[in-house]
């Protein structure tokens, strides 16, 4: 019988089956712990919200960035499940949210991306907004839950940074998505040439890098500082710590989004470890933001497990 209806359909794009199915599979599962999260945050109940949480941490959350009036960029990182619990009940007692839609909308094998627009409503004002927002919810999939939320509120580019002159301030939609992609370009040349000074020169002075922290594999968030000062440059510090580590064999692209003011990837990593000389896979999902002088000043994400390479 399978021969017989096997035989009655056009052969034209012949992807093994079994690929697809699982990774069908694989991203529906993403997608649910991510929109199951997503719609519990609109409930305004804690208990709820926290709840679409995996089981088990650590967590990698980045909620509410901190900007100061002169463009300084803080990102705060929560990785304990009372740290995200504290921060819902301060989130939710300020705004309900009343509506999520999202205008690109990536559903991954192992997260959920969205650039949203967000409608909320303060409690103490009772005005709706709607406002700009990415998020990324990695997703286990030994179990249900998410295992982070990493999340930007948009902020004004001419805000973001500190110094330097508005670069592209006047330039049209179509020239802001190129600029950012050749710049993508460059950054992916980067990674792939272990080029730290290529690097540290696509960050603004207030980079704030929040990604797994694959240098010392704790499964939860690395955190830089400034980067002003050679000695307290610690964006340079973890991409030398990150070569040291790992000699990079590729980096291949999987999903990119490019806008005006920021760009996501999924990258696939092979590297060997020179400690040990095992080679080792691993994915990436991130996005950068760009400051007022054109370079990146927020860069965020999370990853997939190490594991050995075939």
């Amino acid at each position: 019988m399978d021969t017989m209806v096997k035989s009655a359909h056009m052969r034209v794009v012949d992807v093994d089956p079994d690929l697809l199915r699982r990774s069908a599979a694989a991203q529906l599962h993403a997608a649910k712990g991510g929109i199951e999260h997503v719609l519990s945050e609109m409930t305004g109940d804690v208990e709820q919200i926290v709840a679409t949480l995996a089981p088990e941490g650590p967590y990698g959350y980045t909620i509410r960035q901190r900007l100061a009036d002169d463009g300084t960029l803080r990102v705060p990182i929560l990785s304990s499940r009372a740290e995200i619990y504290a921060e819902y009940k301060a989130v939710r007692s300020l705004s309900d949210i009343l509506g999520h839609q999202a205008m690109i909308d990536i559903r991954g094998n192992w997260y959920l991306f969205h650039d949203v627009i967000t409608t909320s409503r303060g409690r103490a004002s009772g005005s709706v907004n709607q406002h700009n927002t990415l998020v990324l919810c990695p997703v286990k999939g030994s179990s249900a839950g998410i295992t982070g939320e990493i999340f930007w509120h948009k902020t004004p580019r001419e805000g973001l940074g500190r110094g330097g002159d508005y670069f592209l301030a006047d330039a049209d939609r179509r020239s802001l998505l190129l600029y950012h992609y050749d710049t993508h370009e460059t950054y992916l040349a980067a990674l792939r040439g272990a080029d730290v000074d290529g690097l540290v020169a696509l960050a603004n002075d207030s980079i704030q890098l929040a990604v797994r922290d694959f240098v010392t594999d704790s499964g939860t968030l690395t955190q830089t500082e400034d980067r002003i000062g050679e000695e307290r440059n610690t964006y340079r510090a973890y991409w030398r710590a990150f070569f040291d580590r790992f000699e990079v064999l590729s980096v291949d692209m999987l999903q990119r989004a490019v806008e005006e003011w920021y760009v996501f990837a999924e990258l696939r990593y092979t590297a060997r470890i020179r400690e040990t000389d095992e080679k080792v896979t691993f994915n990436t999902a991130e996005f950068l933001v760009t400051a007022r002088d054109g370079r990146f000043i927020s860069h965020i994400g999370h990853g997939t497990d190490i594991e050995a390479a075939e």
